[in-house]
């Protein structure tokens, strides 16, 4: 995957360091030729010198073979400029915007199409994990972060939305389960369903794919939401990122 990163600071160096490490094909861009310099010396990367807002520069960085474009430079206007430039020179392309300034964010959400954005980002208030995805399911509810996620626009998809197994024998759970005629397993991809969370539990076997479907024949009461929503965790499987 070729990967455009526009803005060597601080948020652009970690994105480098990272995706680099994956093996991902990363292109730099910024202004600033020593900070460019010091990350070729320190990684397998290629960088432009210019002003990632620019068809020029965004055309030498190879834009139009790129699959994801990250506009992380310390101007919001540029990053909004880059994305929507780097979008009309490739359509397929996905774009990721650094956004700091909440003025904004109604606007961006409205406008999202016309700039040509696939997400934005906020590192001041979001974690590069919840970024990507939250941990979420029953007995772990982070109620705060997925309401701003949602405000903003931002889709929340569960990680590890079963809690690795962990939850199949839990009391409330089951006894739910029993209460519905569902399974453990279908009790708790509807809370998250109920909740706006995308759901992408993983199987190989046809039988649980079938299972994992047949969520949207019933709807959890107000109160068994409420007792899910106030369990204690019993499945959680990474660590918080304030701890990691």
């Amino acid at each position: 995957m070729k990967i455009i990163i526009a803005g060597d600071g601080k948020v652009g160096a970690n994105l480098t360091r990272k995706l680099s490490a994956e093996g991902y094909d990363i292109t730099l861009i910024d202004t600033n030729g020593e900070v460019l310099d010091a990350s070729l010396e320190r990684y397998d990367v290629m960088a432009v010198n210019g002003n990632c807002a620019l068809m020029s520069v965004l055309s030498e960085a190879g834009v139009d073979r790129a699959d994801v474009l990250i506009a992380s430079t310390s101007a919001d206007e540029i990053n909004l400029l880059c994305c929507m430039t780097a979008h009309k020179m490739n359509p397929e392309l996905h774009t990721i915007a650094r956004i700091r300034n909440p003025e904004y964010s109604e606007q961006i959400y409205t406008m999202r199409d016309a700039f040509g954005l696939s997400l934005t980002v906020n590192p001041e208030k979001q974690t590069a994990v919840e970024i990507e995805r939250l941990l979420k399911y029953p007995g772990f509810l982070q109620r705060e972060t997925v309401d701003f996620c949602q405000k903003q626009g931002i889709i929340v998809e569960a990680w590890s939305p079963l809690g690795r197994g962990r939850i199949f024998d839990d009391p409330t759970l089951l006894s739910l389960a029993n209460k519905y005629d569902k399974t453990v397993a279908q009790i708790a991809l509807r809370w998250e369903h109920q909740h706006d969370i995308v759901v992408l539990p993983k199987t190989v076997t046809p039988s649980r794919m079938t299972e994992n479907m047949q969520i949207f024949d019933f709807e959890l009461s107000y109160d068994d939401m409420e007792t899910l929503d106030g369990m204690d965790p019993v499945g959680a499987s990474g660590h918080s990122p304030d701890q990691a």
